[in-house]
């Protein structure tokens, strides 16, 4: 008996519990209980609890409110671009003052630099009985250029438009010639008259007739002895090689007797300098007999031979003792 009444206790409890589960169970499912969601409107992003946020791509929006640093702006890249004064590593070409404010520069043996100003023009004379071929400026926006004749002789007008700048020039003629000149612009300095000369071409090239003429001028009995004057000295300033050996005038001429190293090397180029200018004078040379034969007789003269390395030159005048 004791036995029954046990078992039915046990049953008893056992489907209680069972009951009790079901009532829990089906509670939940008619009441389920939200998840509590934290607010995020009143949370503001850091640095170290906002996403990163790639390039080029906007904050997601689950952060709504998360602020975001703008992208730093980088500053504009200047692209224009400024011509400066051209160096080289040849030396400054060394110009003859020639008058009239020209300066004269020897052809292929110098890279001149000339100098302009704005509101003013410079002229570059081209050696005589070229024409030019072609011109090519490298600042044609802030640099004005162009040719014209003078003469048997063409010239190249160029003015700036502002100072402080610089370019360069090459201009190319029918003689097989290309003159490259370096450009630059000053507001207080200018050359107004920029030339050049063929050293070279002006002491050997000569044609029939002229050489006619000077063999005959040198010849024996043209000239009287007793007229001549050899009362000059010469002094040299690097042209050993190119100094006369005797100087003497006569019969309305000067004349120069070169040393026979001259024939290896470059023949000089002569100026007359007496009257305080540079000046470039007619003369001839006879290779046959050694002589220059300057027109006139000047009084002081120079001699000059130049290169990349500068000026050579040698002084001849007339002693006045």
């Amino acid at each position: 008996m004791n036995i029954i009444i046990n078992i039915n206790r046990r049953t008893a409890i056992a489907v209680a519990c069972i009951a009790l589960v079901f009532a829990v169970t089906g509670a939940s499912a008619n009441n389920p209980v939200a998840p509590k969601v934290p607010d995020l409107s009143v949370v503001k992003a850091s640095p170290e609890t906002a996403p990163a946020v790639a390039p080029g791509q906007t904050q997601s929006a689950t952060h709504p409110s998360a602020t975001i640093e703008p992208p730093v702006q980088s500053m504009p890249i200047e692209t224009g671009l400024k011509a400066r004064p051209l160096t080289s590593r040849a030396k400054p070409a060394q110009g003859l003052a020639a008058g009239e404010g020209r300066v004269l520069f020897p052809y292929g043996q110098s890279q001149p630099t000339v100098t302009c100003a704005p509101l003013h023009i410079c002229v570059v004379t081209l050696m005589p009985g070229e024409k030019i071929n072609n011109l090519s400026i490298g600042d044609s926006v802030r640099w004005l250029v162009q040719t014209s004749q003078a003469g048997d002789s063409p010239i190249v007008i160029i003015k700036p438009t502002e100072s402080g700048i610089g370019t360069n020039l090459v201009v190319s003629t029918n003689r097989q010639r290309v003159y490259y000149l370096i450009l630059e612009s000053s507001a207080t300095k200018y050359q107004p008259q920029v030339g050049f000369y063929d050293a070279a071409e002006m002491t050997t090239h000569f044609n029939h007739n002229e050489n006619e003429e000077l063999s005959r001028s040198l010849a024996p009995g043209k000239i009287d002895p007793a007229n001549l004057d050899f009362n000059y000295s010469c002094d040299s300033s690097g042209g050993d090689d190119f100094m006369p050996s005797r100087v003497f005038s006569g019969n309305g001429h000067l004349y120069l007797q070169m040393p026979a190293s001259m024939k290896n090397g470059d023949a000089p180029a002569i100026f007359n300098i007496s009257t305080g200018s540079t000046e470039l004078i007619n003369h001839r040379y006879d290779p046959t007999k050694g002589y220059f034969v300057v027109d006139g007789t000047p009084s002081k003269l120079k001699l000059i031979v130049g290169n990349k390395d500068g000026n050579r030159s040698v002084t001849c005048a007339r002693n006045t003792q």
